[in-house]
């Protein structure tokens, strides 16, 4: 294993994200519905780029208690530098916490539902820039 070297395909963030939002929702209104919680478990890693990629930035639902939704990031930490063993207990653990979805008079809908929401909107003229600026792919005689 060479680490950070390798050749092989990293992971596609956005791809196992996509598969498993509407799992994380609906999940957990089924459990709910049952009187029962569900609980994420995540790398850290993948715990960020939820928060940089979609609306739901997860330290604002930083929790010490279950709540509708949750979201159990864990991390190796400084560990995965200081690797001796062939296992590395995992032992940072930050739990993310709060409703499916808030409505109150006067305010946007708040909760996990953001999830699905897009981070940031791109300005049309960059998208515009970033397409004409490709060359075309193919033989084109």
């Amino acid at each position: 294993m060479n680490g950070m070297q390798h050749n092989a395909p990293g992971i596609n963030y956005r791809q196992v994200w996509a598969r498993m939002v509407s799992q994380l929702i609906v999940k957990s209104q089924v459990a709910l519905a049952w009187g029962a919680k569900t609980i994420w478990l995540v790398q850290d890693i993948l715990a960020n780029y939820i928060s940089k990629s979609t609306a739901l930035v997860l330290p604002e639902y930083l929790a010490e208690k279950l709540d509708e939704v949750n979201i159990l990031s864990v991390s190796y930490g400084d560990k995965i530098k200081k690797k001796k063993a062939d296992v590395i207990e995992l032992t940072e653990t930050q739990l993310f916490s709060g409703p499916i979805s808030v409505n109150e008079p006067g305010d946007k809908a708040k909760g996990f539902i953001d999830i699905v929401k897009a981070g940031a909107l791109p300005q049309k003229n960059q998208i515009w820039k970033t397409l004409l600026n490709k060359k075309p792919v193919g033989n084109w005689k």
